[in-house]
């Protein structure tokens, strides 16, 4: 992965722990990004290294 991919890659997955810091619902999330829920929730999950 090129370092400009893999920095998107990260600013994308920072973007979602961020938010989810703030306190702000899963699906609030979601749906301001235009993603599924469950896509989000799969994110946040990896981001924390729960896979």
């Amino acid at each position: 992965m090129s370092r400009l991919c893999n920095y998107a890659y990260m600013k994308k997955w920072f973007e979602f722990w961020k938010l989810r810091c703030d306190c702000i619902p899963t699906i609030t999330i979601a749906t301001s990004l235009g993603k599924s829920r469950q896509a989000v929730s799969k994110a946040l999950l990896a981001i924390n290294g729960r896979r």
